[in-house]
């Protein structure tokens, strides 16, 4: 089975390896339950400029030896508010999952 995590980074108010890490307890802090048994794909919805932010993140770089890490970029002041980006995201993730089955 192919798991897709998906999880919307981008924030003003919380650092993005907070927001990862009390989104993402199952990959966090016990990993191997999660990929053993399945493949996942992690995917991240950040702001483009957070991109380098997320990639200096220690457990990110743990987590990306588990599984696959995707980076994608969405522009969240594009939307008229954080909700509505927040389901765009959302909404495109789901998109993806199903077309790979």
């Amino acid at each position: 089975m192919l798991i897709h995590i998906i999880i919307a980074v981008w924030s003003e108010n919380i650092s993005i390896d907070a927001r990862l890490r009390t989104s993402n307890p199952p990959l966090c802090k016990q990993p191997r339950l999660v990929t053993r048994k399945h493949k996942c794909v992690l995917v991240l919805y950040c702001k483009e400029e957070e991109e380098e932010e997320i990639n200096k993140i220690l457990h990110l770089r743990l987590i990306r030896k588990l599984c696959e890490v995707e980076i994608v970029h969405i522009d969240p002041e594009n939307a008229p508010n954080a909700y509505i980006a927040m389901a765009r995201a959302h909404h495109h993730a789901a998109v993806r999952a199903k077309t790979c089955g």
